[in-house]
């Protein structure tokens, strides 16, 4: 089982384009929302989680041509971004 995290902040007005993307490759959102509590250090304003088979699955969606085709639109979209890959259990 592999998790990704994606703490960002979010650019005003733009739709969120890899949603299609994720489901297409298996990907399930389990957490994609705005209302963070923040415990110890810096809150993001939005937070995505998505769960994955394997780290190859998440690999291969992340080289992907239709995540790819994405790219360009989310560095408009999205100011910065911290991502991580974490295995996880079931």
């Amino acid at each position: 089982m592999a998790w990704q995290s994606r703490a960002f902040t979010r650019k005003p007005s733009r739709q969120h384009i890899t949603s299609p993307t994720v489901k297409a490759a298996g990907g399930v959102y389990l957490v994609r929302g705005t209302t963070i509590e923040r415990l110890e250090g810096p809150a993001p304003k939005r937070v995505l989680i998505t769960k994955w088979e394997n780290i190859d699955k998440l690999t291969a969606w992340r080289e992907s041509e239709a995540y790819m085709r994405t790219l360009p639109i989310l560095d408009k979209a999205v100011k910065s971004v911290r991502s991580y890959a974490v295995e996880g259990v079931d």
